[in-house]
């Protein structure tokens, strides 16, 4: 019965370009993981787990220098949360703190770094 399946010159053809697409498409995916560029959100959640605290921690960290009450603080963390929006002082506190090997962009089950696994989905 399986020998008959793939006796059919259709099915093989089928078979073989089904394999072409996944290696095309890990392919692909592979090259554009190497060249994407990872946003200020991804390295800012990739700070806080390296660092062992919390996004809201680096909110407190980056809003000293600039002076920021707390209150504020408070808004623009609940519109990250809600919206992702990161307010000026932690996308300059990020940019400023950014590495060039800090986060793997290889990494092969997560493109943007390395994040805990009980984030994971």
């Amino acid at each position: 019965m399986i020998t008959d399946f793939f006796s059919k010159p259709e099915t093989i053809a089928f078979s073989l370009l089904a394999i072409v697409y996944v290696l095309g498409r890990k392919y692909i995916e592979r090259k554009e993981r190497r060249t994407r560029l990872i946003s200020d959100e991804e390295y800012l959640a990739s700070m806080a787990a390296g660092m062992n605290c919390s996004e809201y921690d680096l909110f407190l960290v980056a809003a000293k220098k600039w002076h920021v009450s707390i209150l504020q603080i408070e808004d623009d963390f609940k519109r990250y949360l809600i919206a992702g929006v990161l307010p000026h002082y932690v996308r300059d506190f990020v940019r400023k703190n950014r590495s060039a090997d800090g986060v793997e962009k290889n990494d092969k089950i997560n493109p943007g770094g390395k994040l805990p696994a009980s984030w994971s989905a």
